[in-house]
């Protein structure tokens, strides 16, 4: 017997409505599929007793006309609860008998019922009696029975029908036997359990996500609202009462600005602010990821004695770390909930079908596709709830060694500038013919250029003009300098390397490698031995400058090109990294190089199989394993990497920036601090490091240290970020003279 006579012989015993036929049918249909027998049994409109019945009873019969109605003498079970409910007369509901109370809320109260007619259990929700008199609490509770009315999922309970009996409003909802959610989690689980708890938020966003598809919010997604029906697997979830929902196709709205609905240890931070315009579906992701939150910690994210005190901390706080609560997560699932917890709709999952389509894609072992949000992602955050330090959403960076990028409209500031330096030093260099000691300025100029813009083709080509016609006079005495000369260069550049890669050395490196490079411009080494100084120095861009000048005078080896890979991956330009990189190296270097940028691009797996090839660690390649384990599991994953690229080289500044944040995750506030005092005082040149300084003394309260810090980091790196976050921590002090510097920087 086909399915479609199996449902047509329900329909005509009253077990189906041809409404609830069609329905469902149209649900499939605009989700692509047409299996209209599964979907009816998933939503509990059939049973399988109920089926197999029927193919039992009727499957040897004739063929029939279509449409040709016929007889039964089936005759319903009643339960003998039901039999002994109907000897009372105050049981009778019309068409349903009452048994007993399972529920009772703010709007209504719920009953366990039976369906004389169909021969089914029910929920029966009846709208409080003193709500039923007010028109809008009325129009709200009937929302629900519209709202999800309009669903047909196996990850909600299925609405039959809304009525009015004896001047009682009520909605007649599928029945689902077992626990809640609620009941399921109120004890910490692990292992087992606690994947099978996890699934059951993915069901429920499934079901979500069916609704949010229907262009209807939830906006009461809550444990307490998940039913679980008990089954082999661990439960099937079932998403309940919809009175809070929003309609998004509906005309009529009930809900105005400033209106706040949900359970606040639940709700978003835009629905604890009454900002219901822009209540949506990434809200009831919100809700899923504090849910989530709560299974794996066994606390809520916003946890508070009182309500208002769970709103302020909802719109204002972030969350204790998940890890610290449960040291074990799977870095793929704090991720998840992390992404659920964002403050802005916008960095949180769409809607709920994206969730569930990434923690089922946890559950089964594959990539997810939410990234870890990293110390960039927490400082905004921090940004988002102190003023003080919204100008720090202009400078910060994945991967330690990173700069301070140069945004779109700071080289639209800096445009003018720029080209008058260029004029200014196209006119000094024609009358440099005349006279030589003019090439002095002609060069500063072209490099205080390239400092703004590492690209700018003129400036290049203009500062290699300038260096070679300083050498021209003595280019064949310099390509015959004595071997004598040669050994003081390189006994000079072995000098500056020993001081770059001692701790606390950085200063006199610096001064010695510009001596060099004074002294020999004639050797490719000494410009290659600045160069990696100035990376050292955070100065990316200076020291691809020195590389582009060795590259004008020498065919450029190994060495110049990994430095050149390593500062285009610190200035984030990771497709031009790529471009140089070797995919099947055959050298140690070549191996990190291709380890860094795999990393750059996300690509975990690559970036460890290339790391396998390196044949004796070296500081880099244990930095970029420890950078590639904190983007796993959080800076802490990556310490004793850093550490150990630090005893391999103990000058090795983008291994000490790494280590100081992952002091600060790992050991907290005081430690992280006491570690980036030390590093600044080691490395005063170094404007990240003070960045960084400056950043733990303002979650430490200290805004009149951060404010210092932050000026130093400024003059170092002149951005107007950095000048507007030390305007904007010298206001957090108290101190005028910050509007002042706002002023300078251009902020209003």
């Amino acid at each position: 017997m086909h399915d479609s006579e199996v449902i047509q012989i329900a329909v005509q015993e009253g077990l189906l409505s041809p409404g609830e036929v069609d329905r469902v049918r149209r649900e499939i249909t605009s989700h692509g599929a047409n299996d209209l027998m599964p979907a009816l049994l998933g939503a509990g409109l059939l049973r399988n007793t109920d089926i197999d019945r029927i193919r039992r009873d009727r499957g040897s019969t004739a063929t029939r006309i279509p449409g040709e109605l016929v007889a039964t003498t089936h005759t319903r079970l009643i339960p003998d609860e039901v039999r002994d409910a109907t000897s009372d007369p105050r049981s009778a509901f019309g068409r349903y008998t009452l048994l007993e109370k399972i529920g009772s809320g703010g709007m209504g109260t719920i009953w366990k019922a039976w369906d004389n007619t169909l021969g089914r259990w029910a929920a029966i929700k009846m709208l409080h009696e003193e709500h039923a008199v007010h028109d809008d609490h009325r129009e709200r509770f009937l929302r629900e029975a519209r709202a999800a009315a309009r669903l047909a999922h196996p990850n909600i309970v299925q609405v039959y029908e809304v009525g009015v009996q004896a001047n009682v409003v009520f909605i007649a909802l599928e029945f689902v036997p077992g626990e809640t959610l609620r009941m399921r989690i109120a004890h910490r689980a692990t292992g087992p359990e606690m994947r099978r708890r996890i699934d059951l938020v993915r069901q429920s966003a499934e079901g979500l996500g069916s609704a949010h598809a229907s262009g209807i919010t939830h906006r009461d997604m809550k444990p307490e609202n998940v039913l679980v029906v008990p089954t082999p697997k661990g439960g099937q979830a079932k998403v309940v009462d919809f009175g809070l929902a929003v309609d998004k196709t509906a005309v009529t709205r009930l809900t105005v600005a400033g209106d706040v609905f949900g359970t606040p240890a639940y709700m978003a931070p835009e629905q604890a602010l009454g900002l219901q315009e822009i209540v949506g579906p990434p809200a009831d992701v919100f809700a899923c990821g504090c849910i989530l939150y709560e299974i794996v910690t066994g606390k809520l994210p916003f946890e508070a004695d009182q309500a208002a005190a769970s709103v302020y901390n909802t719109i204002h706080s972030d969350p204790p770390p998940l890890r610290k609560l449960a040291p074990k997560v799977h870095p793929d699932l704090e991720t998840i909930v992390s992404k659920c917890l964002e403050k802005e709709p916008q960095r949180r999952y769409a809607d709920a079908k994206e969730l569930a389509d990434d923690l089922g894609r946890y559950m089964s072992g594959e990539p997810i596709s939410a990234r870890p949000i990293g110390f960039l992602g927490r400082w905004k955050r921090r940004v988002r709830r102190n003023p003080a330090l919204a100008a720090a959403l202009a400078a910060a960076v994945l991967l330690p060694a990173a700069l301070l990028g140069i945004f779109a409209w700071e080289a639209r500031i800096r445009s003018d500038n720029i080209e008058r330096s260029l004029e200014q030093a196209a006119q000094l260099e024609e009358q440099a013919a005349l006279k030589p000691s003019l090439y002095q300025k002609v060069q500063a100029l072209y490099e205080s250029v390239l400092r703004d813009d590492e690209n700018n083709e003129r400036a290049i080509a203009g500062l290699s003009r300038s260096v070679r016609a300083v050498q021209s006079a003595d280019e064949h005495e310099v390509s015959t300098t004595s071997s004598a000369v040669a050994v003081i260069g390189m006994k000079q550049a072995a000098e500056a390397k020993a001081a770059m890669r001692t701790a606390g050395r950085l200063g006199e490196a610096a001064a010695r490698c510009d001596a060099l490079v004074e002294g020999f411009p004639e050797m490719e080494l000494a410009w290659l031995t600045r160069a990696e100084l100035r990376r050292r120095l955070g100065l990316a861009g200076a020291a691809i400058a020195d590389l582009d000048t060795a590259r004008d005078r020498w065919v450029e080896g190994p060495v110049s090109r990994h430095l050149r890979i390593m500062c285009l991956l610190d200035l984030g330009r990771t497709e031009s990294a790529a471009a140089l990189v070797n995919s099947t190296p055959a050298d140690p270097e070549g191996a990190i190089e291709l380890a860094a940028v795999r990393l750059a691009q996300g690509r975990r797996d690559e970036a460890r199989g290339a790391l396998a090839k390196v044949p004796a660690p070296t500081a880099e390649s244990r930095w970029v394993e420890g950078c590639l384990n904190a983007r796993s599991g959080g800076w802490s994953s990556g310490r004793s990497d850093f550490e150990a690229a630090l005893r391999l080289d103990p000058g090795f500044t983008p291994a000490s920036l790494a280590l100081v944040l992952a002091v600060r995750e790992d050991g907290g506030l005081a430690l992280g601090l006491k570690a980036a005092r030390d590093l600044a005082e080691d490395i005063p040149a170094h404007a990240i490091a003070r960045l960084i300084h400056a950043q733990l003394l303002s979650e430490a309260g200290d805004f009149t240290r951060a404010a210092r810090e932050a000026s130093r980091a400024a003059r170092l790196l002149p951005l107007q970020p950095l000048k507007s976050l030390s305007g904007n921590l010298r206001l957090a002090a108290g101190d005028g003279g910050g509007v002042a510097e706002l002023m300078e920087s251009g902020q209003p």
